[in-house]
């Protein structure tokens, strides 16, 4: 899988360990045919897995731990067959998340000390050898939420700002703290939607964007790109915050 150019008129946010310590979470979610997939495989692969569960309507659920490759993050991965689509499509929701969770992790769960785990590193390749194309790329959504400190970052909308019309005159000072987006026209970039906040300390991006990927090993650092490629919309270095080599 290449990864994306940039797009016109964007400039390059850093993709170092400090702003990846930034990502709280980072979910691709796409749907499948269930031709495109071997599902009995896959469900009798998982449900050999330390820390996944195979329920009886055939749902996988279940997180990877960390390791060297993935530094301070994990992921999360689940699938499910839409009973109420007439394709019977194949639900996939893959995430990276911040590793807050997992400090007791590494002691098996109780009726699996018999099962070993898989790595974060490792697993959407596992997943991929289970795809009747394990290089096809499929396409999808890519939610993500990064919080970034505000000693580094800063808004490129000047946030807060006060509170305009009848509501500026509400006791307290009200200020608005936080902007919504939505994109109309998609065909020029690939945002859906987007969310910005700020706090004393922190400022808070999250957004939608159309992406799409193979299950290989590239998967996660396509994801960790994809989300660094749009922050300059919404964010860029703080007034006298130390830059990256």
């Amino acid at each position: 899988m290449t990864t994306p150019e940039p797009q016109p008129g964007f400039s390059a946010v850093p993709a170092d360990k400090a702003l990846f310590e930034g990502l709280d979470e980072a979910v691709f979610t796409c749907r499948l045919a269930p031709e495109a997939i071997n599902l009995a495989e896959l469900r009798e692969a998982f449900s050999k897995v330390a820390w996944f569960a195979v329920r009886a309507d055939g749902t996988i659920k279940g997180y990877a731990l960390n390791d060297e490759a993935t530094l301070s993050h994990h992921v999360h991965f689940d699938l499910s067959q839409d009973e109420e689509d007439e394709a019977k499509r194949v639900v996939i929701n893959y995430s990276l998340h911040k590793n807050a969770q997992l400090a007791k992790a590494r002691e098996k769960p109780e009726g699996q000390t018999d099962k070993e785990p898989i790595t974060s590193s490792v697993i959407a390749q596992r997943i991929g050898q289970y795809l009747t194309d394990p290089h096809k790329s499929f396409g999808g959504v890519l939610s993500v939420t990064m919080i970034l400190a505000r000693k580094t970052w800063e808004p490129t909308i000047p946030l807060p700002f006060q509170a305009p019309g009848a509501f500026g005159q509400v006791p307290g000072a009200p200020q608005v703290s936080g902007v919504d987006f939505s994109f109309g026209d998609t065909t020029q970039q690939p945002i859906y939607r987007a969310f910005l906040s700020t706090y004393p300390d922190e400022v808070i991006v999250r957004f939608i964007v159309a992406f799409s990927a193979s299950f290989d090993e590239k998967l996660n650092g396509a994801m960790f790109t994809e989300t660094t490629r749009h922050l300059p919309l919404f964010v860029k270095p703080a007034s006298g915050a130390p830059t990256s080599a």
